[in-house]
């Protein structure tokens, strides 16, 4: 029977331990931290002390290690503290490393002699209730045993102190820790980086997305907080390098000069379309702050398309071929001040008491995704509205045009002009 009974006690007795530590779950600001007894204490009247006995003193845990040079760096600070205001708080340096390798520190190290400050050593019950990755990591807890911050070092200064003594509510940056940060994953992915991020910039440039289906642009609010972020899914070469310029150039102003424009134009054989999307289209996006200007986010998209696509995309000015629009005069511009509006089709395009800048809008991107229209330039003079009904399947063909603009009282030259361009040019290997 006795054998029996010290067997289940053998047994219950692990469990009873146990169930008396605290719990191990990590700790928060306005959490209350247990009644703990902090052990292996060096530099301090006794090596074991409980929470409690510290009478309703602030305490503030620095999370400290002997490798970490910051750390070290900032103990005759925290020193000076704790001599100034020992009375008012206890600052503990908490130390995961045994008890010998912290006694040999404060032996050794210059900046450790002479402290004031107790170090326990060998912890391990701190480090899991406050789990951080970086070090120092500075607790801040209350006369009534609550989290009041949690924060770097630096924000353990005297001002600081102060206030909280003084019973105003501290409002210091919390010092986030991303205890699951995985380094073989993308420090932006969610979930494994800080959040929120301190974030500067991030630009991506991929193939071709087929789950994503037809191609999408826009400009929405990035995923990390006061940021912009705009992006091209499934986007042409020419397509991307005219967002590059939309703001500043009508996006038919690029001049290819490569050997091979084959990657450049969709095939006008509907069947090799899907296999050229797959080789030949691209998803391009870029993050940064609200603030950054929309010129700098493109200039930053031209050199990742050019770094990335092997390209020398530049602007420049350059005599070119163009169409120039000008005045019949032997036709009147008709307009018939009813209320604006235009109509587009396959077969062409009708204005309605439009200013002729229209007019040359849809000249210069007339099916500009297939192909690079013509440059068409205004030199007609006209600043009024205009009325006027184009059918024509091609603007290509310059005397289709110039009969279709004629009967309005417009007309089409070719000429050259010196005119600002984006020139597109392959690099050498």
């Amino acid at each position: 029977m006795k054998k029996r009974l010290i067997c289940v006690m053998a047994i219950l007795l692990p469990l009873l331990i146990y169930s008396q530590q605290p719990s191990l779950r990590s700790l928060t600001i306005g959490d209350e931290v247990p009644d703990i007894r902090l052990s292996n204490i060096l530099n301090y009247p006794v090596s074991n002390i409980q929470l409690s006995s510290l009478k309703n003193k602030p305490v503030i845990l620095d999370f400290f290690g002997t490798w970490c040079g910051s750390c070290i760096a900032a103990l005759p600070h925290l020193d000076s503290l704790q001599r100034k205001f020992d009375t008012s708080v206890q600052i503990l340096v908490v130390c995961y490393e045994p008890t010998a390798k912290i006694r040999a520190f404060l032996k050794e190290n210059p900046k450790a002699k002479g402290l004031k400050l107790p170090f326990v050593t060998a912890d391990s019950i701190l480090s899991n209730w406050f789990p951080h990755r970086a070090f120092p990591h500075e607790v801040w807890i209350d006369g009534n045993r609550k989290v009041s911050a949690i924060t770097e070092a630096r924000h353990v200064n005297e001002a600081n102190l102060r206030k909280w003594f003084s019973g105003i509510a501290l409002s210091l940056p919390f010092k986030y820790e991303q205890m699951k940060f995985d380094a073989g994953r993308s420090f932006f992915e969610r979930g494994n980086g800080e959040i929120p991020p301190k974030f500067l910039f991030q630009s991506a440039l991929s193939g071709y997305m087929t789950a994503i289906g037809g191609r999408t642009q826009g400009e929405s609010k990035g995923i990390y907080p006061g940021t912009t972020r705009y992006y091209y899914l499934n986007y042409s070469v020419l397509a991307l390098y005219r967002r590059v310029i939309e703001d500043r150039l009508p996006g038919n102003r690029i001049i290819l000069e490569v050997q091979d424009s084959a990657r450049f134009v969709l095939p006008a054989d509907a069947k090799q379309r899907t296999d050229w999307q797959q080789k030949n289209l691209y998803c391009y996006e870029v993050t940064a702050p609200d603030l950054t200007p929309k010129s700098q986010l493109m200039q930053q998209m031209l050199s990742d398309l050019n770094n990335n696509l092997h390209l020398n995309g530049r602007i420049e000015q350059k005599r070119v071929k163009c169409r120039i629009l000008i005045r019949n005069e032997k036709v009147q511009v008709a307009n018939s001040g009813l209320p604006a509006e235009s109509h587009v089709s396959k077969n062409g395009f009708s204005l309605r008491n439009k200013p002729v800048r229209t007019l040359l809008s849809h000249l210069n991107n007339w099916n500009i995704q297939e192909r690079i229209p013509p440059i068409v330039l205004d030199e007609t003079n006209y600043k009024g509205n205009i009325d006027l009904a184009l059918q024509i399947s091609d603007i290509r063909d310059l005397q289709a045009l110039r009969a279709a603009l004629q009967p309005f009282g417009l007309d089409m030259t070719e000429e050259e002009r010196l005119v600002e361009v984006l020139v597109l040019t392959e690099k050498t290997p």
